[in-house]
């Protein structure tokens, strides 16, 4: 499994799609879970 590091501003802005829009967080997360595999 590889690890993910966010920059401190990426990860502000990947918190930020959690509530702007869950939609677009979502896919975030699986593509992020994608990577890993």
């Amino acid at each position: 499994m590889r690890k993910v590091a966010f920059l401190t501003r990426s990860f502000d802005e990947f918190n930020q799609w959690a509530i702007a829009d869950k939609k677009v967080y979502a896919k975030i997360v699986s593509l992020i879970k994608d990577v890993q595999r």
